[in-house]
């Protein structure tokens, strides 16, 4: 048992006995082994579950950009696109790395759907703008502010791959970054 849970069931009253019980518990293999499909269906309901989630935010932030788009001009609304793209997509790029125990085909699902849901983004900015462009006057171009978002959005998760890609060749070459 790790020392510093084992620390602090001793300071609220936890005996030896009861404490090596906990850890026979915790290492019995066969015990871990009769739960393996509860945790995996647990992964997987989980996967899916934040997926959906974070879909359903990716778009709420997409329409929550164009209020930017309408109102801000000039080099602030380019700002605000890196930002609030690089922000959406670390918290995306976050959130998948935080789940454990995914396999191969959930890999696969988030490579596709990563840009999926950027050429989205860009189509429902584009639609909604196009549409409130004739309401309220806009007066510039606003593509370069769409693609930085989606840009940005892209960056978290591409930058963390290449990086994680090439930490895995460099350690088996026997170089530690």
């Amino acid at each position: 048992m790790r020392t510093e849970i084992e620390k602090r069931l001793k300071k609220e009253g936890w005996s030896g006995k009861d404490l090596s019980h906990v850890d026979e518990i915790l290492e019995d293999e066969k015990k871990q082994e009769k739960h393996a499909h509860i945790k995996k269906h647990l992964t997987h309901f989980s996967f899916w579950t934040l997926l959906l989630g974070v879909i359903i935010i990716n778009f709420i932030m997409a329409v929550c950009i164009v209020p930017f788009l309408l109102f801000l001009q000039g080099p602030i609304i380019l700002i605000s696109s890196i930002i609030l793209g690089f922000l959406i997509g670390f918290m995306f790029n976050y959130m998948i790395l935080e789940l454990e125990g995914l396999e191969d085909e959930h890999h696969v699902i988030i490579i596709l759907l990563v840009p999926i849901l950027g050429v989205l983004d860009v189509l429902l900015i584009n639609a909604i703008m196009l549409r409130l462009s004739s309401l309220f006057s806009v007066g510039y171009n606003y593509d370069a502010a769409v693609l930085l978002f989606v840009i940005f959005f892209l960056a978290p998760y591409v930058v963390y791959h290449i990086w994680h890609r090439n930490k895995e060749r460099l350690s088996e070459l026997n170089i530690n970054i």
